[in-house]
């Protein structure tokens, strides 16, 4: 089936990166290979070190999966397949205007839990995911918000308070740190 927006709420340290940021996307464009896939971290740094993890999974098993990657594009935080889909790793905050994306991923907006309680931080985060990230997504375009949760009001949060407000569905995956 097709999950529209899907939430993921993890503990520090539990590798919600490596299913959702690198594994996932890599799955994704081997399944649907002429489609595009944006993809944000808290840091420009971070997005492009999972940009070039996916990248070289795709290369290294570009015979299982089916995917190869284009010659002409292949950046560690923006690459192209030969199939014509791409992929665009960005910090969150960072403008994204003239890509548009089938998969949405957002890991890890907040780089610390005092980034996640200042109210500033989780307004301009909010606003970028409403502005910014929202509008570049494909219509019908599937999402992955993925981060540990660190105050009431941050990114999950107020996703699912819009969707819920709005009367749409999501599925969330929550385990807790034990």
């Amino acid at each position: 089936g097709k999950i529209e927006t899907l939430i993921v709420e993890m503990p520090p340290g539990s590798a919600k990166s490596t299913y959702v940021n690198y594994l996932f996307p890599a799955w994704f464009m081997a399944r649907n290979r002429d489609r595009n896939v944006l993809t944000a971290s808290h840091s420009t740094e971070l997005a492009e070190r999972w940009g070039r993890k996916t990248r070289n999974l795709l290369a290294e098993q570009s015979k299982t999966l089916n995917l190869s990657l284009s010659h002409d594009s292949t950046a560690a935080y923006r690459w192209s397949t030969s199939h014509g889909g791409e992929y665009y790793a960005v910090g969150v905050g960072v403008g994204i205007a003239g890509y548009r994306a089938d998969l949405g991923i957002i890991d890890d907006p907040f780089g610390s839990r005092e980034d996640a309680q200042s109210r500033k931080i989780r307004q301009t985060r909010w606003e970028w995911y409403t502005d910014d990230f929202s509008s570049r997504l494909k219509p019908g375009a599937c999402r992955v918000i993925m981060h540990t949760r660190w105050h009431d009001d941050d990114l999950a949060g107020r996703v699912k308070r819009q969707l819920a407000a709005l009367g749409r569905s999501y599925i969330s995956l929550t385990l807790p740190a034990e």
